[in-house]
């Protein structure tokens, strides 16, 4: 019986597990992070806010523009409507008018700068609500892809974890517990390959003694510096 050898063995197989459980800690950390996604609903809102703030003074000058017209309409329809025959007051009505059109003038320009908001607001908002949708789009495939990726991940640890026991009986009793205790004081790694008389855990230089120890099939040895079982291949 290999005794480092079948220790190196059940630490590939343990770090399998190591690995998968960490990655599916990692992916459950990425489904549940909804940044982009948040941010790009909060632009569409924000921007779907302005447009329909940029609509509403549009329609109040509309509104204006309207009215104005109504009034020079009246206006009009008394001035040369021959009912009103006094000069000066015909006078003063054609004043109101001309000043009514003036005005009319200016309403009219506000309305139109209110409708380019409008078309602008508008641009903006379509390009918000598409990048929205591929953000959705994108997230629903990287869910997708990282739901697929987490259910292999759990399937191979499974069968890892089924495997596990067919290492045990051939491990002396000693040399598990030792494993066991320096899994839970070196991060998880408990063996370390020798190679060329090099830790491959710390990379400390292992004395030829130590090297020849690590190599052998019936006895174990640890790093002088981690203390990690070492497995001369």
């Amino acid at each position: 019986m290999n005794r480092s050898k079948q220790l190196y063995y059940l630490q590939q197989l343990d770090s399998k597990i190591d690995r998968a459980q960490a990655r599916i800690a990692e992916i459950k950390a990425l489904l549940g992070a909804d940044e982009v996604l948040q941010k790009a609903v909060k632009r569409e809102e924000a921007v779907k806010h302005v447009l329909e703030e940029k609509r509403k003074a549009l329609n109040k000058a509309e509104h204006e523009v309207e009215d104005q017209q109504i009034e020079i309409e009246q206006k009009t329809s008394r001035l040369y409507g021959g009912r009103v025959t006094a000069p000066k007051e015909l006078e003063d009505l054609q004043q109101k008018v001309a000043s009514l059109k003036r005005y009319l003038g200016v309403l009219e320009e506000r309305q139109l700068e209110a409708m380019l908001e409008v078309d602008e607001a508008k641009d903006v908002h379509t390009e918000a609500a598409q990048s929205l949708e591929e953000v959705r789009a994108e997230r629903e495939a990287q869910h997708e892809e990282l739901s697929t990726e987490q259910a292999n991940l759990r399937a191979k640890i499974e069968a890892s974890y089924e495997e596990r026991p067919s290492h045990l009986p051939d491990i002396l009793p000693e040399d598990l517990q030792l494993y066991e205790e320096l899994r839970k004081s070196r991060a998880g790694i408990a063996v370390a390959a020798a190679n060329d008389q090099s830790c491959a855990a710390c990379g400390s230089r292992i004395p030829s003694a130590i090297y020849q120890i690590a190599r052998s099939p019936s006895q174990l040895t640890q790093c002088s510096t981690c203390k990690r079982i070492l497995h001369g291949r």
